[in-house]
């Protein structure tokens, strides 16, 4: 009797606990790919525009 009361609010702990997991995850992933990926392309733009221009 004493540990079903309990029961729902470990439940609740897991849920909470594991979205916040979750979601950090995938905030550090989208940051990570962001700071590979996205931040890069103004200076490959801007080496390949110096290239056509050179030849």
């Amino acid at each position: 009797m004493a540990l079903k009361p309990l029961f729902p609010l470990w439940i609740s702990a897991l849920v909470a606990a594991s979205t916040i997991l979750t979601s950090l995850i995938v905030y550090l992933l989208t940051g990570f790919i962001f700071i590979l990926f996205i931040m890069p392309v103004p200076f490959l733009l801007f080496k390949w525009e110096k290239g056509d221009k050179d030849m």
